[in-house]
């Protein structure tokens, strides 16, 4: 797909949402719509965020996974 770009996340125990925010914020331009801020690719027409390992939680009080 010609106007497709790929963002990979490389998932651990601690990634967070403001992990994929970051990456938004660097793949992304910001603009205000009518409903608010909208992130919009800079150089596509479509971004794709893929989540690498996403099945890495992150352990409990007890230590367990």
């Amino acid at each position: 797909m010609k106007s497709t770009q790929i963002a990979i996340i490389h998932s651990n125990a601690q990634t967070s949402a403001f992990h994929v925010i970051q990456k938004l914020n660097q793949m992304c331009s910001q603009s205000t719509g009518s409903s608010g801020k909208v992130y919009r690719p800079r150089e596509c027409s479509r971004l794709i965020i893929y989540l690498k390992d996403i099945n890495l939680p992150k352990p409990d009080k007890y230590n367990t996974i």
